[in-house]
């Protein structure tokens, strides 16, 4: 009852807490992760299990409460675990007995509409997207990716084929350019270009160190980016 745990979303770790700890006491890194994690103590034991996923897996790991470390190695649980930003899907009672839901379903259909309001074509494998982004010109759709491969995603929509452009988390979307043969989109750490038919990566546009970051719209004629930041 002393103790807590929580996910820091810029560096991607869990950190112990203390009721107990000075102000000016920094937190403790226990691992790095993306999503939430359970704790579960064990009745007559001082060293309880942790729970947390990891790739899509669900780890169960023997964790001191009091030195608030791990003492033990993880053991998975089950696969195909349902993520979203930094929440996993599950959950444990104390009685030991475990939900969770699998990252099926996250998945979504993407389906072409006409003005009417008429489904005209699926297209592509169901996805988990944060975000959609459709280009200009109506052939490709960038969108965040909630299952892995995180990052951001590309999908040819004549032919249904997704292409990972990156690893950056960019749930705030992206901007496509006119010509729809670039993106930008903000990441933690700034504003980024990608060229998709390139193999040179991306391009910083505008380093950024407060905490969030929005890109909305770019000019056709390809000279200004729109954006928000809040510090």
């Amino acid at each position: 009852g002393r103790h807590f745990l929580y996910v820091r979303n810029g560096p991607g770790d869990l950190v112990a807490g203390s009721l107990d700890a000075a102000s000016d006491t920094p937190p403790k890194s226990v691992m790095r992760i993306r999503q939430g994690v359970d704790y579960v103590p064990e009745p007559g034991s001082p060293v309880g299990r942790l729970l947390f996923v990891r790739d899509s897996t669900l780890f169960a790991q023997p964790f001191d409460p009091e030195r608030l470390e791990f003492a033990g190695d993880a053991v998975p649980l089950a696969g195909n675990i349902g993520t979203s930003y930094a929440s996993a899907h599950f959950s444990v009672s104390t009685n030991g007995r475990l939900v969770y839901r699998t990252a099926d379903s996250n998945s979504v259909q993407l389906t072409w509409f006409d003005r009417e309001g008429r489904a005209v074509a699926e297209v592509g494998e169901p996805v988990s997207p944060s975000f959609l982004w459709v280009s200009p010109d109506g052939r490709r759709v960038a969108y965040g990716s909630l299952v892995p491969p995180y990052g951001l995603m590309s999908m040819d929509l004549p032919r249904g084929t997704n292409s990972r452009l990156n690893d950056l988390s960019s749930d705030t979307g992206v901007v496509w350019s006119a010509d729809g043969e670039r993106v930008v989109f903000a990441g933690r750490d700034g504003m980024h270009l990608r060229v998709l038919n390139a193999a040179a990566g991306q391009q910083m546009l505008l380093p950024y160190a407060g905490q969030f970051m929005a890109v909305h719209d770019w000019s056709r004629d390809g000279r200004f980016i729109l954006y928000s930041t809040i510090d």
